[in-house]
């Protein structure tokens, strides 16, 4: 059995999840083969003012705050697979900062699927050169980096541009691609143990 490991938690922590078996529907799998990616989601781990730690979760219909345990149960249950990335260089802070900013301006936010549509079908132009409006999973992370994070520290920065410049329009594919940058940190086998 998998649990979170409480003791290497923080606030600032993005999962990387995909869909499997009989939970893998068509819009997880059509996420993945549009983006061409591993993951069909993004969530992201904080220490909630009340509740301990928690998860930032944006699915339909809107943005929530869900327990560590309903996670631990898909994962046993096989119904997901869930990667855990620690954005290097930010401060105690700003960590903090991350999860109150997703508590304020995320949580019961309304999901977007038309923007998460208009995202899909003009995926065949690989870097827009505008946002799209709207509320998904990975642009909710996005958002909150964005309000707590200098560009520099920004995982959702461009890689090999100078200035500094953010990506317009985030998805689950843009952390994979933030992790082979080394923008971020695998640190599953820390985060994730066997009870």
């Amino acid at each position: 059995m998998k649990k979170f490991c409480e003791a290497n938690l923080e606030s600032g922590l993005l999962l990387g999840v995909r869909n499997l078996g009989n939970y893998d529907h068509f819009i997880s799998k059509g996420i993945r083969s549009v983006l061409n990616s591993y993951t069909n989601h993004s969530a992201i781990i904080f220490k909630y003012n009340t509740n301990g730690y928690v998860i930032g979760d944006t699915n339909p219909p809107k943005s929530k705050i869900v327990s560590l345990e309903s996670y631990e149960k898909l994962i046993n249950d096989g119904k997901i697979d869930v990667r855990v990335w620690k954005i290097p260089n930010i401060t105690e802070f700003e960590k903090k900062r991350l999860g109150c900013i997703w508590q304020k301006d995320i949580d019961g936010k309304d999901y977007d699927e038309i923007s998460v549509l208009k995202l899909c079908i003009m995926r065949i132009v690989n870097s827009l050169p505008f946002r799209i409006k709207g509320n998904w999973c990975t642009r909710s992370i996005g958002v909150c980096c964005q309000k707590v994070l200098q560009d520099q520290h920004n995982p959702f920065r461009k890689p090999y541009t100078n200035p500094i410049k953010l990506k317009f329009n985030e998805t689950p594919r843009t952390l994979e691609n933030r992790l082979v940058c080394g923008f971020l940190i695998d640190v599953t086998d820390k985060v994730i143990v066997r009870a």
